[in-house]
């Protein structure tokens, strides 16, 4: 189980048993910090950085075993499975920025500023809310890179139009 805490910037990974329940009551891993002690944002941009904006956005692919945690304008791909899981994991993947060092807000195909994603394990797609319209990218692990190209733009004629509205192809804020 994952559980945001947005207060601390990070993310608690709690191991359950076959029926749901807690094994412990303290969490077994942290993503976001080094220790399970660590309060403060870590003060560079990196990889193992992850948690700055997964209080509105964690999404979780049980099928291979990943966690994506979007962190203001990037989302960052963890590895979950149980045997590799381990504090304070790189991550394996970004989506949204050219690399795990860059923090910039934008638009297009590959960037966003987005808060809600949800991921599609049947057809392996991610789905990113970015306020007007909504980007979907294909991450099925033999195909996923990093900094990838959305495949798809709901909401919106293309992928750098922005504007709000109503109607049958518009969103006013997704």
């Amino acid at each position: 189980m994952f559980v945001p805490e947005p207060g601390n910037i990070r993310v608690l990974v709690y191991q359950l048993d076959e029926d749901g329940r807690h094994i412990r009551h303290t969490a077994d891993h942290v993503i976001g910090h080094r220790t399970l002690l660590g309060r403060r944002r870590q003060s560079v941009t990196n990889r193992t950085d992850g948690a700055g904006g997964a209080e509105t956005g964690l999404a979780v692919d049980s099928v291979h075993q990943r966690l994506f945690v979007r962190d203001r304008s990037r989302i960052l791909v963890f590895d979950i499975h149980p045997e590799r899981m381990q504090d304070y994991p790189e991550a394996t993947h970004v989506i949204g920025q050219p690399d795990f060092d860059t923090m910039v807000q934008g638009g297009g195909r590959k960037k966003f500023s987005g808060a809600e994603i949800i991921v599609d394990e049947r057809d392996q797609r991610l789905f990113v809310e970015d306020g007007s319209r909504i980007l979907i990218f294909d991450i099925d692990p033999r195909r996923l890179t990093n900094y990838p190209d959305a495949t798809l733009v709901i909401g919106q004629p293309n992928f750098n139009s922005r504007e709000q509205g109503l109607g049958p192809n518009r969103l006013t804020r997704a």
